[in-house]
């Protein structure tokens, strides 16, 4: 095995345990760990307002995989280019401020 452990926990949607993922996330990083949260679509919301309770010390350990995102930025993406939404997601097409598409899945003929 390589050492990496790919999942230790798994949330899923529930705005509630948004404190709840901080702590967590807070604990791992003060271990050592890596965080990545992959968010889709209202998860970015989400992801977004838990990289703002993430201890600064240990921000660098803590990363966003931003896919559909509603949202105008992805926290600690300063550039605005890390996210994917695709050409043909009419939903996040028609949302004010939301980043605009950035991948073709479909080429036009």
């Amino acid at each position: 095995m390589n050492g990496y452990r790919y999942i230790d926990r798994y949330y899923g949607f529930n705005p509630f345990s948004g404190t709840e993922h901080i702590y967590d996330d807070n604990k791992d990083l003060c271990e050592g760990k890596k965080v990545v949260v992959v968010a889709h679509s209202q998860g970015n919301l989400f992801a977004n307002i838990a990289y703002k309770g993430i201890n600064k010390d240990n921000i660098d350990g803590f990363g966003i995989v931003s896919v559909a995102n509603p949202s105008g930025y992805v926290a600690g993406d300063s550039s605005d280019t890390y996210y994917t939404t695709i050409e043909e997601d009419k939903v996040i097409a028609v949302i004010p401020f939301a980043l605009r598409a950035n991948y073709i899945i479909f080429k036009k003929s």
